[in-house]
């Protein structure tokens, strides 16, 4: 339900994509208990940057898993991490790129 288009399918979607992640996270969101929604909707606020505690642990997981994964599939697949790492730009530019950069280098990846 909330698909990841990757860095070329955000610029793709350009305006249209914060209002279509809002719709889909809160239709996502609002399965939960009421309660459960509530905290969620309160921390899902603070993914917008590495800035806060709330912030820097969300990101630092969402980089995390994604390097991971890539490292996962590669050894499946045959390809190598430095492939989808370098050629595909997983970890990419943007406003907490050198936050993800740093937790990748504290993790050893």
């Amino acid at each position: 339900m909330l698909p990841d288009a990757g860095f070329a399918g955000e610029m793709l979607l350009g305006p249209h994509l914060e209002p279509a992640m809002q719709r889909l996270t809160e239709r996502a969101v609002s399965t939960l208990p009421a309660e459960l929604a509530d905290r969620v909707r309160e921390l899902l606020v603070h993914r917008a940057d590495a800035a806060t505690p709330v912030g820097r642990a969300f990101h630092a997981a969402d980089v995390l898993d994604r390097v991971l994964q890539c490292h996962h599939h590669a050894r499946a697949a045959g390809f190598t991490a430095d492939q989808a790492l370098v050629d595909l730009e997983l970890v990419h530019a943007g406003p907490v790129a050198d936050y993800h950069h740093a937790v990748l280098a504290a993790a050893g990846l």
